[in-house]
């Protein structure tokens, strides 16, 4: 089934995959995707819950997919509220607000946890897929998976060079430039500098390099490495 949902003066377009009825022992589940993204995606997902009897709910956001489009509109138009207004007038328009799980993936997730601090009554559980619980957190995660990511790079361009300049060592190729990038030099020779860290979370590439590079093992994440 599918159909429109009109809400603030726009429509939001939907589709059933099975039956929303009452009386089915389990509750649907409405599905909320990714930024910029429709529904299709996770439409092959929700056809394999539908064979195990449940139904599910999929949905295009406002100004995606077959969704009204409202490119003229003032950016300030779009806000988080807009979004969650939007699925909970969805719920209440299919008549499952009563009895409801929701599924979100990225900025889905984000605003089914949002939903869900609504604490709607008929609400029995979110899923939360690869979605942040913190954007500050989630930044700042990033820039040092980014930084540890070229640091990283600029340690492998110095293992290439050095293959194919056996008679120089790295740090010869450093002082004298020898085709290696202005930019790895530089990055390197950073590294080199700071190379005298110590710590359980730092780990002395010293020995086994000859740019003595060192590196943080939890360099993608603020805690300790798990080991499990």
């Amino acid at each position: 089934m599918e159909g429109h949902l009109q809400h603030d003066g726009h429509r939001t377009w939907y589709r059933v995959v099975g039956e929303l009825d009452s009386g089915v022992p389990v509750a649907p589940w409405s599905f909320v995707t990714g930024p910029g993204a429709t529904h299709d995606y996770v439409a092959p997902i929700a056809e394999q819950l539908h064979r195990s009897g449940r139904a599910c709910v999929l949905y295009d956001q406002l100004g995606n997919g077959r969704s009204d489009h409202l490119p003229d509109v003032d950016p300030s138009f779009w806000t988080v509220e807009r979004f969650e207004r939007e699925l909970a007038a969805l719920v209440a328009h299919l008549g499952i607000a009563g009895r409801y799980h929701v599924v979100g993936q990225s900025w889905g997730g984000m605003l089914a946890l949002l939903h869900a601090l609504e604490r709607p009554p008929g609400l029995i559980s979110v899923v939360a897929a690869d979605s942040p619980a913190s954007i500050p957190a989630f930044v700042a995660g990033c820039n040092e998976l980014a930084m540890h990511k070229r640091l990283r790079h600029g340690e492998r361009v110095l293992s290439r060079t050095q293959a194919h300049a056996p008679h120089r060592g790295a740090r010869a190729l450093l002082g004298g430039g020898g085709g290696v990038p202005a930019a790895v030099r530089g990055l390197a020779a950073r590294r080199t500098a700071s190379s005298k860290r110590s710590g359980p979370g730092w780990r002395d590439r010293g020995r086994s390099s000859s740019a003595g590079v060192s590196y943080r093992k939890d360099g993608h994440q603020g805690g300790s490495w798990p080991h499990k």
